[in-house]
């Protein structure tokens, strides 16, 4: 499906790379990882498979608002915004003088005035499926993103010069609103095709200036590299994070991920479903020397978010 993006981005012709990188949703560019693409045999996008499961009769832009909405008063619930919603009750109920309905621009005031920043949304792309805000578009990433971000920003506690690395990292937005948090020191790991959407992404939103490719040198904080260079470094890092990934690799891949993780780090963040035929807990259980934490991710039912430290 991704063979003409391939071999576009790999070719000579800066135009027409240029225009692949620029609008996602006319083409499969983004497939798989963030809803701003289009199938060229006209398929349905994943997102729009799960709302037609969850209810074939309704209209599947209305659920996609609504599932928006949910995550973005999850987010609000998770960062201690608003009071978790109470549902062994009457739903008609009000209680404390809350209400079921809200304006989303409400819910991002709220959400601003407890983590202290100012929040933004940016989508340097055309044809955005998100809620509207004050803030931009909101996307189902981006409200994952700042959950991310924010808890990344927890883990770090302020430390100068925080150093993190996330191996397979979307389009990048984790990284994007981890340094709203104030954690810039980040590196990507990622297969070399996401590489380069992640690079015209961040490189919108934080500035070139700011990120570093494969291959370049440089003191940039924030460095994108293909997943060929990972046994090349040697450094390590404060913490390691997964999200969405380590259980959709092949588990040979993922192991391998896994034993770079035990060796270049003391603290791994892993945000998972277990669907699939292995599971994180796999890697970490019969493990000396571990210190787990886990718990349901508080932003997507069927997600364990885990906290992995290795003593050393």
């Amino acid at each position: 499906m991704k063979k003409p993006i391939h071999d576009v981005l790999s070719g000579d012709n800066a135009l027409a790379a240029a225009a692949v990188l620029r609008d996602p949703a006319a083409s499969a560019f983004f497939w798989g990882f963030d809803a701003t693409s289009s199938s060229p045999r006209g398929d349905p996008e994943p997102h729009e498979l799960v709302l037609r499961r969850l209810c074939s009769q309704a209209e599947w832009r209305d659920l996609y608002s609504l599932w928006l909405c949910d995550g973005l008063v999850s987010l609000s619930e998770a960062v201690g915004a608003r009071r978790a919603d109470y549902l062994e009750i009457d739903i008609d109920t009000t209680l404390a003088g809350r209400s079921r309905v809200f304006n989303v621009d409400d819910v991002v005031d709220e959400i601003e005035r407890e983590i202290g920043i100012r929040l933004d949304f940016p989508n340097p792309f055309p044809n955005k499926l998100g809620l509207r805000s004050k803030r931009g578009i909101i996307g189902f990433r981006a409200i994952q993103s700042v959950y991310q971000g924010w808890r990344i920003a927890q883990l770090a506690s302020g430390k100068p010069g925080f150093s993190v690395l996330e191996i397979g990292a979307g389009l990048g937005r984790t990284t994007y609103f981890a340094s709203l948090f104030g954690v810039t020191n980040y590196t990507i790991v990622d297969v070399p095709l996401t590489n380069a959407a992640q690079g015209y992404f961040l490189g919108r939103t934080l500035g070139e200036h700011n990120v570093r490719l494969g291959g370049e040198e440089g003191d940039q904080n924030v460095r994108i590299m293909p997943s060929t260079d990972l046994q090349a470094l040697d450094q390590t890092y404060d913490l390691i994070v997964n999200v969405d990934s380590w259980t959709e690799m092949p588990k040979d891949v993922a192991s391998s991920y896994w034993d770079f993780a035990r060796k270049s780090t003391s603290q791994v963040l892993s945000i998972n479903h277990e669907f699939n035929a292995h599971t994180v807990r796999e890697f970490y259980k019969n493990e000396a020397g571990t210190r787990v934490t886990r718990y349901a991710y508080p932003m997507r039912r069927g997600y364990v978010e885990e906290i992995i430290s290795f003593c050393r």
